[in-house]
């Protein structure tokens, strides 16, 4: 079953099903929808702030700190909190990749440091370090097993910084305000006196009994976990569509849906045992119950729109007005894929994993690309355990 969340903390979480290691990527299949505190609508910058007070008063509290939204709005409204409560700034970590063009935000990155008028920031230059099978990624494994996602191993370097307190992180505003299936669907309903042609399907869609929505979904969502063999591909496309066509089409309660979601409690889970392992404690305010039972009850049943959309009505007045109009986003990728794994992946002898799922020939293909998808390395971490075994 997937770990709970206490404070966006993780409490415990079961490993990879085989399924899921197959196509390297957590499945919602028999999950519990979270329970949030029932609250009126209220203040969510204010519930966002309480979700950070406690690792704000630990020594030292550092921010992962990238230059996206999530993490530009953690450290605009620790700093906010930490300012109002009479305690020390935060102290924002920033991973840097000289040389690799997608994971360039250094831009954004001093526009916010500047607009929160912090005096301190800490920048650490990453070259192959973080390789999928470099060293910190291997000291996890070693320790722990296989962990998810495969790159939870990036935030080690700033765990080693935050010995004996805490960081507080971004995890996982993309998911949250971003990914909501069902929300011109649910717009339409509450405004139906402004429809567009395709609305109706929308809503139709919205409204259908879920294996019907299942049915529709399987047909329309693509997989790309191209290393299954064809009948496992089915399977699992299927199985996914099932998981997500029991998204609820009301805002509030896909905020408990949402909560409660697999990938979370692995990931959750797989940062809490690195940042045990350096001492330190890892904080996800965005996970936080109160804080979504607060952005829940703000929202109602149709939400607020796009993720853009969200931020300008949210957090306007925490946020760069420049910020709140961002389209790119960084993409990391091409600094994990390092010598190491590439190597690994060139001579692999295609042991270790469940070859009646995997074509092994086409997992070894996707591991060649410029940059495979994140699903492939935990399989590419699966396969080198199995050679310690």
């Amino acid at each position: 079953m997937p770990s709970e969340l206490h404070g966006g903390q993780a409490v415990g979480a079961a490993p990879l099903t085989r399924w899921e290691l197959a196509a390297g990527s957590a499945i919602d299949a028999h999950r519990d929808v979270a329970v949030l505190p029932k609250r009126p609508a209220g203040a969510v910058v204010d519930g966002l702030e309480a979700a950070m007070l406690g690792a704000l008063a630990s020594s030292p509290c550092l921010v992962s700190f990238s230059g996206g939204f999530d993490s530009s709005l953690v450290l605009a409204v620790a700093t906010r909190a930490a300012r109002r409560h009479g305690l020390g700034d935060p102290l924002p970590v920033t991973l840097r990749f000289p040389g690799v063009a997608s994971a360039e935000e250094s831009w954004w990155q001093e526009l916010v440091i500047e607009h929160l008028g912090l005096s301190e920031w800490e920048r650490i230059e990453i070259g192959d370090e973080l390789d999928f099978l470099g060293e910190l990624a291997m000291d996890g494994l070693r320790r722990h097993g296989l962990l998810w996602p495969a790159n939870a191993h990036v935030h080690a370097p700033i765990f080693a910084r935050a010995r004996g307190g805490s960081v507080l992180t971004g995890l996982d505003g993309d998911g949250l305000f971003g990914g909501w299936r069902w929300q011109r669907a649910r717009t339409a309903i509450e405004r139906s006196k402004r429809l567009e042609p395709r609305d109706a399907v929308r809503v139709a869609l919205a409204k259908a009994p879920q294996p019907v929505k299942a049915a529709v979904l399987t047909a329309r969502r693509p997989f790309h976990a191209d290393w299954l063999r064809p009948q496992a591909r089915l399977r699992l496309r299927v199985q996914l569509a099932q998981a997500a066509a029991g998204e609820p089409n009301r805002w509030d309660e896909r905020v408990a849906w949402y909560a409660g979601r697999r990938y979370l409690a692995l990931g959750v889970h797989s940062l809490a045992l690195l940042a045990s392992d350096a001492g330190a404690q890892v904080v996800h305010p965005l996970l936080d119950p109160e804080f979504l039972a607060a952005l829940a009850a703000r929202g109602g049943s149709v939400g607020f729109g796009t993720r853009r959309q969200a931020m300008r009505e949210l957090f306007a007045d925490v946020l760069p007005p420049a910020l709140l109009e961002r389209r790119t986003k960084a993409e990391f990728g091409g600094a994990l894929w390092g010598p190491r794994a590439r190597e690994f992946g060139a001579n692999w002898d295609g042991s270790g994993l469940d070859t009646s799922l995997i074509d092994p020939d086409r997992l070894q293909h996707t591991w060649a690309r410029p940059n495979p998808p994140l699903a492939a390395a935990t399989l590419l971490q699966a396969a080198w355990l199995a050679t310690r075994a």
